[in-house]
């Protein structure tokens, strides 16, 4: 919880009113609107016309205003002794209160300042601050209506560069194993976007999975591609440093079964490369042939169970 006296609404997941510390069950869907309404709103302030439009998007009550009162009255008895939080300006209400989506973007604004500063460890603590405060869904009550959508889409958009930046905080940390538990609940689509795909590689070679890395990389290049867009520098740059500095990275266990779903169909030159005794190999190939994931598995393979330096070279022949 936000804090343990007073209120707090939260949002950053199903809509949640608690009271001194306590979750009071707000049972009416237009209470909890209202709620998104005020949480999702600049300064928390919210004018009658705002309400009326977004809670009775179809039909208006025959006096709106009064309807507008009845469920804020309905929503002041649900504050208990903070009912007075909830204050009339005018026509326009404001209800004061914590609000997560206020701590939340306060911990990335903190977060994103000490990494800018250098700070490592005080951006991880900001960080990990404002993931923690996300519980699904964002301020899912706010009628599909109101203007103030844009406002989930906008958290939406800061959580994924939250994610981003968490994750390569974790890195640079040396807590690559955590770093990629972070970023796991979008691994499936991170080659959606190029900055969360950046990170998740960083995060899955460092802990020695680069197969799955290149993976995430070719699918990033090729989405791009579709969508007629070149890949940035910092997506060559990953793909440069897991393929050319294995020996950063930690060694990873043999690929087994659980790897079948990231690197498929190239068994036999996996078995011809890593039975090879050869000082230089060379994988050649067509463009979208495999040859990054093919030589990150072999890595994967050959560090597990190999000391040594392995210098990686790429070129277009």
């Amino acid at each position: 919880m936000p804090q343990e006296l007073g209120l707090a609404v939260l949002v950053l997941g199903a809509t949640t009113l608690v009271v001194d510390g306590v979750v009071v069950v707000v049972a009416r869907t237009q209470v909890r609107q209202a709620l998104s309404l005020f949480a999702a709103a600049t300064d928390h302030h919210v004018t009658t016309d705002q309400l009326v439009d977004a809670l009775w998007p179809d039909v208006l009550p025959a006096n709106p205003s009064a309807a507008v009162r009845v469920i804020l009255t309905r929503l002041r008895a649900s504050l208990g002794q903070h009912g007075d939080a909830l204050i009339r300006i005018g026509s326009s209400y404001e209800l004061h209160a914590s609000y997560d989506i206020d701590l939340f973007l306060e911990g990335i604004e903190q977060g994103f300042a000490a990494y800018d500063r250098g700070d490592s460890a005080g951006a991880h603590h900001h960080l990990m601050a404002s993931y923690a405060l996300w519980r699904g869904d964002p301020i899912p009550d706010l009628p599909v209506e109101s203007p103030l959508t844009r406002t989930r889409l906008t958290l939406t958009e800061q959580r994924t560069t939250l994610v981003a930046r968490l994750t390569r905080v974790q890195c640079a940390l040396g807590d690559h194993e955590r770093a990629v538990a972070t970023i796991s609940p979008l691994l499936s689509v991170v080659h959606e976007n190029e900055i969360l795909a950046v990170a998740a590689a960083e995060a899955l070679a460092g802990a020695g999975r680069r197969g799955e890395a290149l993976v995430v990389i070719n699918r990033t290049r090729s989405r791009l591609r579709s969508q007629g867009i070149g890949p940035s520098p910092a997506l060559g740059e990953i793909e440069r440093t897991i393929l050319t500095k294995p020996s950063d990275l930690r060694p990873a266990p043999m690929l087994g079964a659980d790897d079948s779903e990231v690197f498929v169909g190239r068994t036999a030159e996996l078995a011809a490369l890593s039975r090879s005794d050869a000082r230089v190999s060379t994988v050649e190939g067509d463009a979208g042939f495999g040859k990054s994931v093919l030589t990150g598995a072999i890595l994967d393979v050959v560090s597990g169970h190999c000391e040594g330096q392995f210098d990686v070279s790429i070129q277009i022949l």
